[in-house]
């Protein structure tokens, strides 16, 4: 038995030398065979159970397929989960009302002046706001205004509302961020399906677009990657507009694909082709949000790390039935993340790699450890 960070004997954990609330615990391993694609598989389940109380409760169990390419640990020590592996996520539209939100955020200002013009202010930001959602609905929102000019308050003061009274621990609207932030599954980026929510992302920016800074639908989780990646940009025109995670579903239709490079190494090279049911406009805005996002640069690195755990497996593989066992246990994989996620850069490597016959053949044995 493999204990773990206190070695316990039989019996209460409680004694002398322990305080009742002290918690351990006891790991035990077992291993069996399985059969995936065809081939015997080892794994390993680990059962996690917590000495509290002076009673063993188990806490946590998880597998381990021996050689199996994928994420070993079910969650970081932060608490972070393995990412969906899509390449955008739809999310819920908040429910928070924009009038209530600007109202709150207004009053919470220590300027009685400021707050007075911010609260005469309120009528025209909800006029914009609701420009907003109907620019959401028709997937226009290229076309609105960059500013209102008529306000009491100026773009620089609608403009400070999001960090003095949003995002700010304490202040009146960091609820509603709060909830925005925990709004993504598993708290992985919407925009890229891969990074740990570390902020809120102004769909458009508030350095352009001042009287949307504090409105909740413009509010998207978002990754320190993305955040950064996307900065100020703007769109100018209908195709100039990434995908927006409230109003955008793009997971039904296939997008994300690759190709395998076998030429002194292997590599693979992620791209988007567009179903032909597409619109141009359409085509043209998943084509920007790969760009925006550098989707390609990210999908290269996790296809990389995925590729160097494979090249054992496949070698046995292929001295077991050569190159068709290799295909259909690699065809397998793909199956099964289609299945899951259609656009995740798992799928698109699975499936260009099982229909390479260079790469199944024994171009795999070019994969860089």
């Amino acid at each position: 038995m493999r204990m773990g960070p206190a070695t316990v004997g039989r019996g209460s954990c409680r004694g002398p030398a322990y305080h009742r609330d002290v918690r351990r615990e006891r790991w035990r391993t077992h291993t069996r065979d399985i059969w995936i694609g065809g081939h015997s598989q080892r794994i390993s389940q680990t059962s996690v159970r917590s000495c509290h109380g002076g009673k063993w409760k188990l806490r946590q169990s998880h597998r381990n397929v021996r050689g199996a390419a994928r994420f070993r640990s079910p969650r970081d020590s932060t608490g972070f989960k393995p990412p969906p592996l899509v390449a955008m996520i739809s999310l819920p539209v908040p429910t928070t009302s924009a009038r209530s939100t600007f109202l709150r955020c207004a009053a919470n200002t220590t300027n009685g002046d400021l707050g007075h013009r911010l609260e005469q202010s309120a009528k025209h930001v909800m006029l914009a706001a609701k420009t907003y959602l109907k620019a959401s609905n028709s997937k226009t929102w290229n076309s609105l205004p960059h500013s209102i000019q008529t306000l009491p308050a100026t773009d620089d003061e609608l403009r400070a509302l999001y960090p003095r009274t949003m995002s700010a621990l304490g202040r009146a609207g960091r609820p509603v961020y709060d909830a925005i932030f925990n709004s993504a599954p598993n708290g992985v980026c919407p925009l890229c399906g891969q990074g740990k929510v570390f902020t809120l992302d102004h769909y458009l920016p508030r350095s352009v677009y001042a009287h949307f800074a504090i409105l909740p639908i413009n509010l998207v989780p978002s990754c320190r990657d993305c955040n950064f990646a996307k900065r100020e940009r703007h769109p100018s025109n209908p195709g100039d507009q990434t995908f927006h995670p409230y109003f955008d579903n793009v997971q039904g239709d296939r997008w994300l694909f690759c190709d395998v490079i076998v030429t002194g190494g292997v590599s693979l090279r992620y791209y988007v082709d567009p179903p032909n049911g597409w619109t141009k406009v359409q085509a043209q805005r998943v084509a920007r949000h790969f760009e925006v996002f550098r989707l390609a640069e990210s999908f290269t690195t996790y296809a990389a790390n995925e590729l160097s755990s494979l090249k054992a497996r496949l070698r046995i593989l292929f001295g077991r039935g050569g190159e068709k066992m290799v295909a259909d246990d690699l065809g397998l994989e793909a199956t099964s993340s289609r299945q899951a996620n259609l656009n995740s850069w798992k799928t698109a490597a699975y499936e260009a790699l099982s229909q390479s016959k260079v790469f199944c053949g024994g171009g795999f044995e070019q994969i860089a450890m």
